[in-house]
């Protein structure tokens, strides 16, 4: 089985309930995987390579491309539309880590960090609770994600804080 081109999943999915199982095999979505899963899915979907639908459908549900040629084209295309809406909706969820750019540090040159993409994250997380990429990576995208926000609302808490202190002391 080749893998389908966009418009035909376009076409298909009007028609597909989506489906998060696979021969008694279910994934239950990003938010309760391992963190690795999450940025290997989310990579091969933006960047698609050849064969990036059998390299998803094998990320979340452990299903070489050997195997995933008894998988019947009506599941494939249930599964990649939920595994697609399940990715979509945590991108979504994602934009609630947008701060808003603070101009000394983009004056700095923090702009210059963003070639590193997600890997980023990792580097942080691993610095900050001493540990290493690959324990990040088997994290759940539930905790991460948790933890992202909390420092977001401590890092503009501080931020609000130093201002007023900055006004008081002008006093």
């Amino acid at each position: 089985m080749s893998p389908p081109d966009e418009e035909i999943y376009t076409q298909v999915f009007k028609y597909i309930e989506p489906n998060n199982q696979i021969y008694h095999v279910q994934f239950k979505g990003f938010w309760s995987s391992p963190y690795e899963k999450y940025l290997t899915v989310k990579n091969l979907i933006t960047k698609q390579p050849k064969g990036w639908e059998f390299d998803v459908i094998d990320a979340c549900f452990g299903f070489t491309p050997e195997q995933q040629k008894n998988i019947s084209a009506y599941t494939f295309f249930a599964t990649m539309d939920y595994v697609s809406k399940d990715l979509l909706a945590i991108l979504e969820k994602e934009k609630m880590l947008v701060r808003e750019p603070n101009f000394d540090l983009m004056e700095a040159g923090v702009d210059k960090l963003n070639k590193f993409g997600d890997i980023l994250t990792v580097d942080s997380l691993a610095r900050t609770y001493n540990t290493t990429w690959e324990e990040i990576g088997k994290w759940t995208y539930s905790k991460v994600f948790s933890i992202l926000m909390l420092e977001k609302e401590r890092a503009e808490i501080q931020e609000k804080y130093q201002k007023i202190i900055e006004r008081k002391n002008k006093k």
